[in-house]
C-alpha cells in the first residue's frame, strides 16, 4: 500500500519568518526546499521572484523612477491601425514604465528603451501583449487597472523560471529579497508562494507522536 509521508494538505504560510528556515536545495529545479523547527517549507521559486520584481517595479512606476535600459538597436514594430492608435493614445503613460516608443511610419513604432527589469529579449512579444491589454479610453480607473495588469505581466515574464537551477547563494538572495517585500506570502495573482509541511504532521506519519 502507498504510504503518505506528509499530510495531504500542507499549510499555506502567513506571518511566517522565512529567515528562520535554512535552505536545503531545490526540488525538480522549480521549488526551493527549506527546513526549520516548524517543518519543511516548499517555496515556488518563480512566483517568489515574481512578487519581488512586481513590488520593485510597482514602487518605481508610482514614483516615476523606473530604471530604463536603452536598446543598442531600436526595435521596429508594426501594428494594425487600431493598435497603433491605442499606442499613440497611451504612449506617455507607457514611457513612465520605461517603454519609450517613437512613431516610425504610419502604423510603425521604434521601441528605444525598456525597463531594466526586462532581462530577456522578448520585447516584441511583450509589446504585443501590452497592446492587447491597453484600454480604449483614458478613464483613470480603467487606466489604473490595465496598467496594474501590465506590471504583473512584465514581472511574471521576467521572473526566475521553473526548471531553472539555483545554487544556495542564489536561493538565499531570493528568500532575503522576498522577506523584504510587503506581501511575501502570495504572488500578484493571489497564489500562495510557499507551503509548510508541519513537523507535527511529519512526526505522526512516522508514528513518532
Amino acid at each position: 500500500p502507498q504510504v503518505e509521508i506528509f499530510g495531504s494538505k500542507p499549510t499555506p504560510v502567513a506571518n511566517l519568518i522565512y529567515s528562520e528556515f535554512e535552505p536545503l536545495g531545490q526540488l525538480d529545479r522549480s521549488f526551493i526546499l527549506m527546513q526549520g523547527k516548524q517543518g519543511i517549507l516548499v517555496v515556488d521559486q518563480h512566483i517568489a521572484h515574481e512578487r519581488v520584481l512586481y513590488e520593485r517595479f510597482s514602487k518605481a512606476a508610482k514614483n516615476k523612477r523606473v530604471e530604463v535600459q536603452q536598446l543598442l538597436f531600436p526595435l521596429a514594430l508594426e501594428f494594425s491601425p487600431g493598435e497603433a492608435e491605442l499606442l499613440a493614445l497611451h504612449r506617455d503613460r507607457l514611457e513612465e514604465l520605461g517603454l519609450e516608443l517613437e512613431l516610425f511610419g504610419k502604423n510603425e513604432f521604434l521601441l528605444r528603451s525598456v525597463p531594466a527589469i526586462l532581462k530577456n529579449n522578448e520585447h516584441a512579444e511583450i509589446m504585443r501583449e501590452i497592446v492587447d491589454m491597453l484600454p480604449a479610453q483614458q478613464y483613470e480607473e480603467a487606466l489604473q487597472e490595465k496598467f496594474e495588469e501590465i506590471l504583473v505581466m512584465m514581472s511574471c515574464r521576467n521572473a526566475i523560471k521553473v526548471n531553472m537551477t539555483l545554487d544556495l547563494d542564489q536561493i538565499r538572495k531570493l528568500i532575503s529579497d522576498l522577506e523584504q517585500t510587503e506581501m511575501p506570502y502570495t504572488c500578484p495573482h493571489g497564489r500562495p508562494i510557499a507551503l509548510l509541511f508541519e513537523m507535527d504532521s511529519i512526526l505522526k506519519k512516522f508514528l513518532r507522536k
